[in-house]
């Protein structure tokens, strides 16, 4: 499980911050920036599951739209086309070729 806020940047636009549970809402919010929302969220072979439970230290809870915002942030539903062509691992300094997105 994954713990979000969704904070407003200083030009009005919404962005989601997604960190390990562990971590206190509170601690996780950028200095300046204003929290809309908060709550959590579990990923699991790339769909998402939401909690309608809010953040304590915040005093905010989570909205519908939350789940739009980070879906976006993570890409998913969406198919990846860097425009990259990519060779096999030796190519790579042994690293994966490419990473493997599923739903």
């Amino acid at each position: 499980m994954l713990k979000y806020i969704i904070v407003k940047s200083p030009s009005g636009e919404e962005l989601p911050i997604l960190f390990p549970a562990a971590i206190q809402h509170r601690n996780a919010v950028p200095k300046d920036l204003e929290v809309i929302s908060a709550g959590f969220v579990m990923i699991f072979e790339g769909t998402l599951a939401f909690s309608d439970i809010g953040s304590d230290s915040l005093s905010v809870e989570p909205r519908p739209e939350d789940r739009a915002l980070i879906e976006a942030m993570l890409n998913l539903g969406k198919p990846i086309d860097a425009g990259l062509e990519l060779g096999d691992a030796s190519e790579t300094n042994n690293q994966p070729a490419a990473l493997a997105v599923s739903r």
